[in-house]
């Protein structure tokens, strides 16, 4: 994870004031995250201290221990410290901050159609990310009434996708149908290129846009 390329890494702050800041890691030992300086990553918040985390390089990728006793959200859990592997999240005060790989946050940019995906067979319902950093997946709707999209780890659809919101979009189950809602998200969600303004049903081939996240709706 040292060198520049596929593996070389990225801490972006996808939500908070500092929204859109990065740093990259790879000439890097350490990285010190707080509210002043001399913190490497300086986040404007009340709720983060002076010195709040420190990251530390080792054999095996990058280690997060929390300066003080409050700890740190780490994937959505409170902890004094985690290892850390690409895409997880750490949230501080209203801050988050996503660990992300140059491939990955390249593959967010890249042209939809520089991805060939081919759909595996499903036994129900399911979406196809087509382009974004779960290019690739699939993700079963299931027999579930409603399912939760977004960037939270706790949603029913994890997106790693640094514009879209932590609970984003909502698709429900009506009789033999689906729909799809958007949640009041930040940068919007879109069907076909239409903002959604309400619910509207989802169609055989119906593509779903969040943030540079691409999913395509099969009714299986």
């Amino acid at each position: 994870m040292t060198g520049k390329g596929e593996g070389a890494l990225r801490l972006v702050v996808i939500e908070g004031k500092a929204k859109g800041t990065q740093v990259r890691l790879e000439q890097r030992q350490g990285l010190a995250i707080g509210r002043a300086a001399p913190a490497d990553l300086v986040l404007d918040d009340p709720a983060v201290a002076d010195l709040q985390v420190r990251l530390f390089r080792e054999a095996a990728g990058w280690l997060a221990f929390d300066m003080t006793p409050g700890g740190f959200v780490h994937n959505g859990a409170r902890t004094q410290r985690a290892q850390l592997a690409p895409g997880d999240t750490i949230q501080l005060g209203s801050h988050v901050l996503c660990l992300l790989t140059d491939a990955a946050v390249r593959a967010a940019d890249a042209p939809a159609e520089t991805r060939a995906v081919t759909p595996p067979p499903q036994a129900g319902a399911y979406l196809l990310a087509t382009k974004g950093n779960d290019a690739g997946k699939t993700f079963p709707l299931g027999v579930r009434p409603a399912v939760i999209l977004g960037r939270g780890v706790s949603t029913d659809i994890t997106i790693w996708d640094i514009r879209a919101s932590r609970a984003h979009a909502r698709i429900d189950r009506q009789g033999e149908g689906y729909t799809v809602t958007d949640l009041s998200s930040s940068n919007g969600t879109f069907v076909n290129d239409r903002r959604l303004k309400g619910t509207v049903p989802l169609g055989p081939g119906d593509v779903i846009r969040i943030g540079s996240t691409l999913l395509e709706f099969h009714p299986g």
